[in-house]
């Protein structure tokens, strides 16, 4: 069982201890472990408005619980003004490709530069939407891939607001 649950929130119940893998429109949003209790929490970026299907199934997986749902379009003219955090991937974790990372954060978006080893093989700018929110879909391939999160305009020379380094499978 999962569902939605406040902004920014998928929720359900698993094997205790269990590692489940959420996909949003097939593409996964991350892994997280059942607590002892079954119960499990994932904060992902906010979606984009339209029809949207979960699914949430157990490590290894081909199938699972699905879920469709509705998003409504934010609303116009929001003032970002939100600490900058990445949401639902951890730095040293494994995701199936494609995935969707991201999160909240303020000024006008950020620019994502990605990394293989030492060689640079993506960049995006991603703004905000009306939700404060941004996302990256991404299918690089599989291997150790690096993200580097800056705000928007900042130069590449700067340091990044972080890092995050995933095993992409």
């Amino acid at each position: 069982m999962f569902r939605i649950g406040s902004y920014q929130t998928l929720e359900g119940i698993a094997k205790p201890n269990q590692t489940v893998e959420v996909f949003e429109d097939g593409a996964s949003l991350g892994r997280v472990t059942a607590a002892a209790d079954g119960q499990w929490r994932l904060y992902v970026p906010p979606p984009p408005s339209g029809t949207r299907v979960y699914e949430v199934r157990a490590v290894g997986a081909v199938s699972g619980a699905r879920l469709s749902l509705q998003v409504p379009e934010a609303q116009a003219g929001a003032s970002c003004k939100r600490a900058f955090a990445l949401l639902n991937l951890q730095d040293g974790g494994a995701v199936s490709r494609p995935f969707r990372f991201g999160g909240v954060g303020s000024g006008s978006g950020y620019t994502v530069r990605v990394k293989r080893g030492d060689r640079v093989i993506g960049r995006k700018d991603l703004p905000l939407s009306a939700a404060c929110g941004w996302s990256y879909l991404s299918n690089p391939g599989p291997g150790q891939i690096t993200y580097e999160v800056r705000p928007t305009g900042v130069p590449e020379t700067e340091p990044p607001l972080t890092t995050i380094s995933l095993n992409v499978q």
